[in-house]
């Protein structure tokens, strides 16, 4: 593209020379090369610039897909750890309301000392039932000795 034009330059300057410039003609045709040489150096490091832009966009956008799948999973992790939470935090208010009604049944429970103190009248009184048994026993054999020597 700017070579056409610069070869165009060229040929207009061969035909506008009067002849004398010999010296002058090969001036610009030595520019004219060197212009060229440089519209296709820059030609071909377009080129390379442009080849590297798509390589980098290909790059970019192969990272963007793998960060937004990254972002993607690491929104499921916090969904799920946040239901997690969510069940965990129900779960220690259960227990707490549990521990709550265990503490208020225990203090309903009669102290360590007046356990023993029930415990030993429970024991007394069935010392003294089984004396009353043996008594009634013996008496109910009394009874019956008792009636057999009436008859």
């Amino acid at each position: 593209m700017l070579s056409n034009s610069c070869s165009s330059c060229a040929s207009g300057s061969e035909t506008d020379g009067n002849g004398g410039g010999g010296g002058e003609l090969d001036r610009l045709r030595a520019e004219n090369a060197r212009l060229r040489k440089t519209v296709e150096d820059s030609e071909s490091r377009l080129d390379e610039l442009q080849s590297g832009v798509v390589q980098l966009q290909d790059e970019y956008r192969s990272e963007s897909e793998d960060l937004q799948d990254q972002v993607a999973e690491l929104t499921r992790l916090v969904e799920e750890q946040e239901t997690e939470a969510g069940a965990l935090k129900a779960q220690l208010e259960k227990a707490v309301r549990a521990k709550t009604g265990l503490e208020s049944y225990l203090q309903t429970l009669p102290s360590t000392e007046e356990h023993d103190a029930v415990r030993m009248r429970v024991r007394a009184r069935d010392e003294e039932c089984s004396r009353l048994n043996l008594r009634l026993a013996e008496l109910k054999g009394e009874v019956e000795s008792a009636k057999r020597d009436v008859r």
